[in-house]
């Protein structure tokens, strides 16, 4: 899952910017071994793609990062696959997660990224 070399255009469509391809899988799995808490919030990955990963930070106006469904998408992956746990939801505004075993992500590292785009 790797953030794509798209184009992304602002709010009023004047201005557009190339975005470099990121390997997206690599950081959500780099955020979740390198946790001392394995609980975390989708809200902190979404800060950390954006400040580590140069992941687009634009929000809609419940403040809320436009990047978060697309994390969610990935992270549903990751849950379906027995590395994380769902662990409930922080009022209707953001959602924590658990990891299970820095085994399986271990294992996804080296059998290599998978295509996803966080900027659909």
């Amino acid at each position: 899952m790797a953030l794509g070399a798209n184009s992304i255009t602002n709010h009023n469509n004047t201005k557009s910017k190339a975005v470099d391809t990121i390997s997206s899988e690599k950081g959500i799995v780099e955020f979740i071994q390198n946790r001392s808490n394995p609980v975390f919030l989708v809200s902190e990955l979404c800060q950390y793609l954006i400040k580590n990963l140069q992941a687009p930070s634009d929000k809609y106006q419940s403040g809320k990062y436009k990047i978060y469904p697309n994390v969610i998408r990935e992270l549903e992956l990751l849950l379906n696959s027995g590395s994380l746990e769902f662990a409930g939801d922080k009022g209707i505004q953001d959602r924590y997660y658990k990891k299970i075993s820095k085994e399986t992500y271990t294992t996804e590292i080296e059998s290599g990224p998978k295509q996803i785009s966080l900027f659909d």
